[in-house]
């Protein structure tokens, strides 16, 4: 999920953080429309003179392949001239290079450092992802305490996956003690911002009666929310809900779809209760579990019930 989400924010950067001078609105008009050619003729002759905006934004595009052919070797190079001025989100950039290996051989303890120089400066992702660095221990000890406090600055800053994980951290006594009341109020604000795996293990915390009352409905609704967008630990447990019958009514063909959905993501629980599921269930239901989850794909897992 991590590296997913970390290939994912390296392909943005925020237009807004563009200076180009005299050029900027020509270059964010073109941005606009979707005319990455024309804004590049206009990014890269600034970013060749040095602007540190320029340079970031240029990186972005050799990384998404934006108006040029995708490289990242490229993407570096410029996201490396930028950082070196100190802009906060090429430093980011590289760290996420760094952890991933794009561009750049893997390096923790560099994508680390990165990471440190743009969370200091204020960025909540780079607070964010500095904080799963000391909570996973890498390129650096493991450190939970550590991985508390800037997960929390990102969260006080409102991103939505840090706040999941000081939920995640209070739910699992994690660099604090454990508490189930706090871990549903950060989660909440997460599900709030429709992050997945919050909308996920709040689900859960309601079946498990964990911080609030035990609610099967409710965990139902969460839990479908967090499936329909392509979680597969919450379509794995939505399938669940509908094999046992508990806040969604019983259906059997249902649960071995999201199990047939969820495990097409290799999600191991997925596979083992749609195996055993599909030895129990007359062929036809399992022909018809078959069509619904080929059509809930099609659908991106939505409206599927």
């Amino acid at each position: 999920m991590k590296i997913l989400l970390n290939i994912s924010l390296l392909m943005a950067l925020s237009i807004s953080q563009l200076s180009f001078a005299d050029s900027n609105e020509d270059a964010m008009a073109l941005i606009k429309k979707g005319d990455y050619s024309g804004a590049l003729k206009i990014i890269q002759p600034i970013a060749n003179k040095g602007d540190a905006n320029a340079q970031a934004y240029l990186g972005m595009m050799y990384a998404r392949g934006l108006g040029v052919k995708q490289d990242y070797t490229e993407a570096f190079r410029w996201y490396t001239l930028s950082s070196n001025q100190g802009d906060a989100n090429a430093e980011y950039n590289l760290g996420l290079m760094n952890e991933n290996g794009l561009g750049v051989k893997q390096n923790y303890a560099e994508a680390l450092k990165l990471y440190r120089l743009a969370a200091t400066q204020g960025m909540p992702e780079a607070q964010d992802n500095l904080g799963l660095m000391y909570e996973r221990g890498l390129g650096t000890p493991q450190d939970y305490s550590e991985a508390m406090k800037w997960h929390k600055m990102a969260a006080d800053q409102g991103l939505g996956t840090a706040q999941f994980q000081v939920g995640f951290m209070y739910r699992n006594g994690l660099g604090v003690k454990q508490d189930y009341s706090e871990a549903v109020k950060w989660y909440q604000r997460s599900v709030l911002q429709g992050y997945a795996p919050a909308q996920s293990d709040l689900g859960m915390m309601y079946i498990n009666a964990q911080g609030v009352t035990q609610d099967f409905t409710e965990a139902g609704k969460l839990i479908k929310l967090s499936a329909e967008q392509g979680f597969s630990t919450a379509q794995t447990n939505l399938g669940v809900l509908y094999r046992i019958g508990k806040g969604l009514a019983k259906d059997d063909t249902k649960a071995l779809m999201w199990f047939k959905l969820a495990s097409m993501s290799g999600d191991a629980q997925a596979i083992q209760r749609r195996d055993q599921l599909s030895s129990q269930l007359p062929p036809q239901a399992v022909a018809q579990a078959d069509k619904l989850a080929i059509e809930c794909k099609q659908k991106k897992f939505k409206s599927c019930d």
